[in-house]
């Protein structure tokens, strides 16, 4: 797995002043889990048509089975057993999912300039991108989701799965402790460092 998998790209983002703060949520909800980041003004992380959204949402998980919905039963085997090709799912928001989502579990944590950057940084190069950096093309719009599909870097299996990518995420970024034996979204809560469960505000 790990030596078919392209390195991690460099990444290049706008800079911002370091005493800035900003959000940044995680829900989890049916079986997946996902992370939402405040964008700072003058970054275009949205997909195309909504690149300086408010609020960014970064999912990961099996091609098949989660951009195309194809749930058959040899699509599920080879999604747990089998290293398949990957996709990351951005979209852009008007506002934090505690202010429109009813269900689920939403945490909250405020993160200082440069944790914003590390974890953005880790996202966008789940990404297959570039030689130059540059992010893949997007597949197809999907009747299923208002955001975006792009080419995945790493591969799925079953021990690789999106609740152990949203822990390994901010893991890496310094806001989670181990992602190890990481399997259904209710196991997410409890790995969060800094993380409140979000006031919820739906109108």
């Amino acid at each position: 797995m790990w030596l078919a998998t392209p390195p991690a790209p460099a990444i290049d983002l706008p800079a911002e002043a370091p005493s800035t703060r900003h959000r940044v949520f995680v829900m989890a909800w049916g079986y997946h889990s996902s992370i939402f980041v405040e964008q700072p003004a003058g970054w275009r992380l949205g997909p195309e048509g909504h690149e300086d959204a408010p609020v960014v949402e970064y999912g990961w998980g099996d091609r098949s089975f989660f951009m195309e919905s194809n749930y058959c039963p040899i699509s599920l085997f080879n999604a747990a057993f089998i290293p398949t090709p990957t996709v990351v799912y951005v979209r852009g928001h008007d506002r934090p999912p505690n202010e429109f989502v009813a269900g689920g579990e939403i945490y909250v944590r405020e993160c200082s300039a440069e944790e914003l950057r590390l974890l953005v940084t880790i996202l966008e190069s789940q990404m297959a991108r570039a030689a130059d950096g540059a992010r893949p093309r997007p597949f197809p719009p999907t009747a299923e989701y208002g955001g975006r599909f792009y080419p995945g870097r790493e591969y799925y299996v079953i021990w690789w799965n999106c609740n152990e990518w949203t822990v390994r995420m901010l893991r890496d970024a310094g806001m989670a402790s181990s992602a190890a034996c990481v399997g259904l979204k209710d196991q997410v809560g409890g790995r969060l460092v800094g993380f409140a469960p979000a006031r919820r505000t739906v109108e």
